[in-house]
């Protein structure tokens, strides 16, 4: 997964920041093989002779589970945000399908900050826009760095300053 970072000027008062992400699988044969093996000799080894249609049935959708679980995946991600003189407009893109989110009035936007999540695993950071009483999502699902966060706060707190 590679990711990159960055901002432009788009027209007179406006800025316009964006996150790409790109994610190629291919299909996990490593996976894939052992498992298909495994549960046709289990079938095999339960019942030889086939009388028992269920676990036939069963085991024919854990091979087809097997097969989706392991296929080839391309993800390629943008989420752009774009600061104007009326709001900000958050974009997603996924494999060229746009989705706009609900514009949000410049008014409404107190400042834009960066939140920490601390899980099970790992800590992540999150670049957040501070709306009324609500934290709202500047790049939604994007997983940046602790020094990516700051860059781009640094960025969009100047674009909100300028607008």
């Amino acid at each position: 997964m590679t990711l990159s970072t960055g901002s432009s000027k788009c027209r007179k008062g406006a800025t316009k920041f964006s996150v790409r992400s790109h994610e190629d699988h291919n299909r996990n044969y490593h996976v894939l093989i052992p498992l298909v093996a495994v549960i046709l000799g289990t079938l095999c080894h339960v019942d030889p002779q086939v009388q028992h249609e269920v676990l036939w049935i069963l085991g024919g959708l854990g091979i087809a589970l097997a097969l989706l679980e392991t296929a080839p995946m391309k993800h390629h991600v943008e989420l752009i945000i774009d600061i104007g003189p009326l709001g900000i407009q958050r974009t997603t893109k996924l494999n060229g399908r746009s989705t706009h989110h609900p514009l949000l009035p410049r008014e409404c936007v107190q400042d834009c900050i960066i939140t920490e999540h601390v899980g099970a695993f790992g800590v992540s950071n999150h670049l957040v826009l501070r709306v009324e009483s609500k934290l709202i999502p500047v790049f939604p699902n994007a997983k940046l760095s602790f020094a990516q966060c700051q860059s781009l706060l640094k960025q969009v707190q100047t674009a909100l300053r300028e607008v």
